[in-house]
């Protein structure tokens, strides 16, 4: 079953080698990040942006395969946090993750459907305490940014703007050009 599993999914979300020809081309015309933007994105994270990442985890969620919940970071940030972050600058500078934020536990879960059918089955990753901390500040330090290089037309996940946004261009005639 196993074996059986890994294949399906290994199928359904494998990765196809392709070569991209023309991918100057591609990415013509697309903006740009001055150096300053991209110096700024590459500074070693901080203990504050650390601290806020912990202060935005969900309560009650699923530990990973560490079994640390976002509350026992956020009861104990004070003791550990300066340690992680010593621990995350080092893996900056050597540019390797730890072991821990490269694993995860993956769980199955049902769908609709006959579920003696595999397809019927969404695989989850539960990841790391220290992963998502990691993920959060540097997804946080991106939002800064996403206006600058987003077309103001895509909205999904980007601070400030909704759905709605869309719909009113539309309702308004914006994206038909009329």
């Amino acid at each position: 079953m196993r074996n059986h599993a890994m294949d399906f999914y290994t199928d359904l979300f494998g990765v196809e080698q392709c070569s991209i020809e023309g991918r100057e081309e591609l990415l013509e015309g697309l903006p740009q990040l001055s150096p300053e933007e991209k110096a700024a994105l590459d500074l070693e994270q901080t203990l504050e942006e650390l601290t806020g990442a912990v202060n935005q985890m969900a309560s009650g969620r699923v530990p990973g395969i560490d079994g640390l919940s976002g509350e026992f970071l956020k009861h104990f940030w004070g003791i550990i946090g300066a340690d992680l972050h010593g621990v995350f600058s080092e893996c900056f500078r050597t540019g390797s993750l730890l072991a821990s934020c490269r694993r995860a536990v993956l769980s199955l879960l049902p769908k609709k459907g006959d579920l003696a059918l595999l397809k019927n089955w969404s695989p989850v990753a539960l990841l790391t305490v220290d992963y998502k901390v990691l993920s959060r500040a540097l997804s946080n330090r991106l939002k800064g940014i996403l206006e600058m290089v987003m077309h103001q037309d895509q909205t999904y996940y980007i601070p400030d703007r909704t759905i709605m946004d869309n719909i009113f261009y539309m309702r308004d005639g914006c994206l038909s050009g009329s």
